[in-house]
């Protein structure tokens, strides 16, 4: 009886600890590479166990607070209210960014891009201004472990990418910059 519940209490403490795990960003990252702050920022409190997304949107003239609840399970990060933030499987499905009550934003997968470092992946949100007939996109670097780690502004014109306000991380300078150019859009 004794050993059952010796194993029954194992087997409790290592579920209860996996689960924290999963919901815990690494923020060592940013730490380590001095990582200019982003306007978006995903941390985890270890005291409480909660994950949050916090900073400033700015979605054409609106500048808008953000913080929410974040939730981690089986290589996604979900909102409070269940919808899908970033999928990191290999599913790639897209996902949805709530503002407030009357703006939500869909969030697409845009690429990888492997570095000595970690395996990231972009996030694209369309639309989020403009520059003269240029529509402007959001996309944010991040990776499963450690959040989001950097940041940037694209656009597509005739046929090649460009990018601007990059804050953050920059992973594989050389496959990033092959595939999009750097501009200053004045």
């Amino acid at each position: 009886m004794k050993i059952n519940i010796i194993i029954l209490c194992t087997f409790w403490l290592f579920f209860l600890n996996c689960e924290k795990k999963l919901a815990t960003i690494d923020s060592s990252f940013s730490k380590r590479y001095k990582i200019n702050k982003t306007s978006l920022t995903i941390n985890s409190s270890n005291k409480e166990n909660e994950t949050y997304m916090i900073g400033r949107f700015k979605y054409f003239s609106n500048n808008y607070s953000i913080k929410n609840q974040v939730y981690i399970k089986d290589s996604i990060y979900y909102d409070d209210k269940n919808s899908i933030l970033f999928d990191f499987s290999s599913k790639k499905q897209a996902g949805s960014f709530t503002i407030n009550d009357s703006l939500n934003l869909k969030i697409s997968f845009l690429n990888d891009i492997i570095s000595d470092k970690n395996k990231f992946r972009l996030f694209k949100i369309d639309k989020v201004d403009n520059y003269h007939t240029l529509n402007l996109a959001k996309v944010y670097i991040a990776n499963y472990k450690y959040g989001i780690v950097g940041e940037f502004i694209v656009t597509n014109e005739n046929d090649e990418w460009l990018i601007t306000n990059v804050v953050g991380y920059f992973p594989n300078n050389d496959l990033f910059l092959s595939k999009f150019k750097k501009v200053k859009l004045e």
